[in-house]
């Protein structure tokens, strides 16, 4: 059991009320479902609407909302999961609430990044870091743990650090694995964001992939050994990026293919089309032209207009190595042109992100 559930543990032991263990039941259920233990999680929250569903404590519906909405996020990824955290951002505020207030935004913060909503993402993040007293260490680490993965795929090293420091330290002082493990992941996850849309501007040098190898070994390692098994696929899909990366062009279809059919994964990031992408630019590269036609024209369903401006380079970039391969894989121009356009996306993206990095600087 981690630290974190043994705490609560003791807490519901020592609680005087029926309320103040429905808040730990609550936050128990919370941290089941960041950690993949999705059925004891719903069944927390089952049992817990049974007692509190009439909104008699306003604090224990908030944190009911709170897990409902990682449920949905962690599980599924289901949209849902926005409207859930919204209403406990809602109610924290009606009640006047900075603690609760605080975490709601925080993890606010956290579903719109994975949802690709950037600018809401840095307005909930200034609500949490408004609200966060100084010993809410749970809203702390999660605001470091969105920064810090922001800064990582922005390039922004030192602020990486500070916030990787900060974020494991807060994380360390309330035992919650889950919250170290994700940012062994994000580190992995985001840094392999970075250098596959660099890596199509100008060549990334050999010691960058080594050092994410690294990191994408470890993120796993703690993954196996913290037992978080939510989302658990990221890294499968991170190894299996490196290894096209890398040009070790076999093991990497072996390895596309296998995380292909699993997930979840955010809908402005991985699709199976976009993977059949990803495959046919192995296959091309191994002169496998036929295969890789067929993958390709397996891509052609993907909408790459509505993934992300990282995503979205990555995929022109590989139909303008498919096109440069082949007339097979489409129009010269056409495919240049779009490559063009994206590469001007990317930049503006990654521009507004830089600009709200450093505007929270003032709060």
């Amino acid at each position: 059991m981690s630290p974190f559930l043994m705490r609560l543990d003791h807490e519901w032991k020592n609680a005087g009320t029926v309320q103040e263990r429905g808040e730990i039941d609550a936050r128990r259920a919370g941290y089941l479902a960041r950690i993949g233990s999705f059925e004891g999680a719903k069944t927390l929250v089952l049992e817990l609407r049974k007692v509190f569903g009439t909104g008699r404590d306003g604090r224990v519906t908030i944190w009911i909302m709170v897990a409902e909405a990682l449920i949905y996020h962690f599980e599924k990824i289901d949209p849902i999961a926005l409207d859930r955290i919204t209403r406990a951002q809602l109610l924290s505020r009606m009640i006047n609430d900075h603690q609760l207030e605080a975490i709601s935004s925080a993890w606010k913060a956290h579903i719109e990044f994975e949802s690709s909503q950037f600018e809401q993402m840095f307005g909930s993040l200034r609500i949490a870091v408004t609200r966060a007293q100084q010993d809410n260490y749970e809203a702390h680490s999660r605001i470091s743990n969105i920064i810090f993965k922001v800064a990582v795929w922005c390039g922004r090293e030192e602020v990486a650090k500070i916030h990787f420091r900060n974020g494991r330290e807060y994380a360390l002082k309330i035992g919650d694995q889950a919250g170290i493990e994700a940012l062994q992941h994000n580190r992995a996850a985001f840094r392999l964001a970075r250098i596959r849309a660099s890596n199509c501007l100008e060549q990334v040098g050999a010691g960058e992939f080594e050092q994410l190898r690294v990191e994408i070994e470890t993120a796993r390692s703690l993954q196996n050994l913290t037992g978080v098994t939510a989302l658990s696929s990221y890294i499968d899909l991170c190894h299996a990026r490196l290894l096209l990366l890398q040009g070790k062009y076999v093991e990497a279809v072996e390895a596309l293919s296998y995380v292909r059919d699993s997930g979840p994964f955010p809908a402005g990031g991985v699709s199976p089309q976009l993977l059949d992408l990803d495959i046919s630019y192995c296959l091309c590269a191994m002169d496998r032209l036929d295969e890789a036609q067929a993958f390709f024209k397996s891509s052609q369903d993907a909408d790459i207009l509505k993934i992300d401006p990282d995503e979205r380079l990555v995929a022109r970039w590989m139909q303008l190595q498919l096109a440069r391969k082949s007339s097979l894989f489409g129009v010269l121009s056409t495919s240049t042109d779009l490559f063009d356009e994206a590469v001007l996306e990317y930049k503006k993206l990654m521009n507004s992100l830089q600009i709200g990095l450093d505007a929270l600087d003032s709060f």
